[in-house]
């Protein structure tokens, strides 16, 4: 814990704006995240299809549009970039109450403001994952993502309880205005940055909408090409599989076979909380005291393990195994998701960081898109016990990934001033 209170990152003013805008920011659209389907099932009395449709629609943009957006920030200054997109969802979530207020409110409405709003997530998330390279210094990765993590962590955590508490207080349409008004702190907080933002490649932005092919293939090649990075997306895409499959199964699992009621679940799942919080506490110091790649490998075999032991439930202490397993799969996440951001701006250039995170985005999530979809085809064909310990062989795969350079990575590495380390390409 007392790590968290030190380091150099506490008296960079620039950083703490950047860090405040985006944890004030984080709590907000969790609010969202639960006040637009609760808007269109309780006031517009819309079907599960159509609810369903509306989240598709927020993540859509991250399949379709992240690696050209990572184009359009090696292009341009990602700062402004930055302030355009929460400016614009202040705007967007914002209209949602006004219009609800108006009585003129319709699921239409939703779709467009779920659509541009994740169009403008995409664009902010790109933008924002690679100026913040540039921001940290290399010296300042590993604390710079811990800090980072802690907050997604703590919007996890606290977020749902702290909205649900708003929806009830105000209204699910009215509560979304607070997520508009953190997006606007973090408008100001972006703004009030000093520190000058490196040019962009001039050649690239000369060479104008017929450069666009040009620019995305050769993100597409770096990431491929380089042996860390192609490895890293693996890794990081399979623990996505792993997770996506099984949201789509779980809770199947714990109501059908184990016969557990809601409020057990609840219970159990809220331990998963603890593990989130204690695993952004030690991120930084894990990372830096054992190395990036043994991190992320002992995350692997956390999450693993809290997948192969959910079958052995039906066989009794049901609701321990449960809790045990959310709390493994809770404290790998933050310590994983710290060495992963390092390793990628370690060993990324700063002109081709929007490319290398736009593909990135595009794996990852395309990883989430096809895990439901296979985690219902596997439980089908096997049972969801069975399936479940498939899942759990998943990150077992991925460690043979981790073997090489990235487990071999030193810190000291991250620390030379070379604007991307060399790596070996394959």
């Amino acid at each position: 814990m007392k790590k968290l209170f030190q380091g150099r990152l506490w008296h960079d003013r620039d950083f703490l704006l950047l860090w405040t805008g985006e944890s004030i920011s984080l709590i907000g659209s969790r609010v969202t995240l639960l006040a637009l389907p609760t808007v269109a099932i309780l006031q517009l009395h819309q079907s599960a299809f159509q609810v369903g449709l509306l989240v598709a629609l927020g993540w859509a943009p991250f399949l379709v549009l992240s690696s050209l957006t990572g184009v359009w920030a090696d292009r341009h200054r990602r700062r402004p970039m930055m302030v355009a997109a929460n400016a614009g969802r202040v705007v967007l979530i914002a209209a949602v109450p006004i219009l609800a207020a108006l009585g003129v409110l319709s699921m239409w409405h939703l779709y467009v403001i779920a659509l541009l709003s994740g169009i403008l997530t995409v664009l902010f998330q790109v933008s924002f994952q690679a100026y913040l390279p540039s921001l940290l210094g290399r010296e300042n990765f590993v604390e710079g993502n811990a800090r980072m993590q802690l907050s997604q962590s703590v919007a996890q955590v606290f977020g749902g309880p702290i909205a649900g508490l708003l929806i009830g207080l105000l209204g699910a349409a009215r509560a979304m205005f607070t997520d508009a008004l953190s997006f606007l702190v973090a408008v100001f907080t972006v703004v009030l940055i000093r520190r000058p933002e490196e040019q962009p490649n001039a050649g690239m932005a000369a060479r104008g909408v017929s450069g666009v092919l040009h620019e995305l293939g050769e993100g597409f090649a770096t990431v491929w090409r380089t042996l860390v990075l192609r490895n890293l997306s693996i890794v990081a895409s399979l623990g996505n599989l792993t997770l996506s499959m099984g949201n789509a199964v779980l809770f199947v699992y714990l109501y059908r076979d184990l016969h557990l009621s809601p409020a057990s679940v609840g219970i159990a799942i809220g331990l998963g909380g603890v593990g989130f919080i204690g695993g952004a506490i030690l991120s930084q110091r894990l990372n830096e005291v054992i190395g990036v790649g043994r991190t992320i490998l002992i995350a692997m075999l956390l999450l693993a393990a809290s997948f192969l032991i959910l079958p052995i439930a039906s066989l009794g202490a049901a609701l321990a195994i449960l809790a045990l397993s959310q709390f493994l799969a809770g404290l790998q996440s933050a310590p994983a998701n710290v060495g992963v951001a390092t390793l990628l701006q370690s060993f990324t250039p700063n002109r081709l960081m929007g490319r290398v995170m736009g593909v990135g985005l595009n794996v990852v999530w395309g990883a989430n898109t096809i895990g439901g979809l296979l985690g219902g085809i596997l439980a089908q064909a096997l049972g969801n016990a069975w399936a479940l310990a498939v899942f759990g062989l998943v990150p077992l795969v991925a460690i043979l990934f981790l073997l090489g350079p990235i487990l071999s990575y030193r810190r000291e590495e991250a620390e030379a001033p070379t604007g991307g380390r060399r790596v070996s390409q394959t």
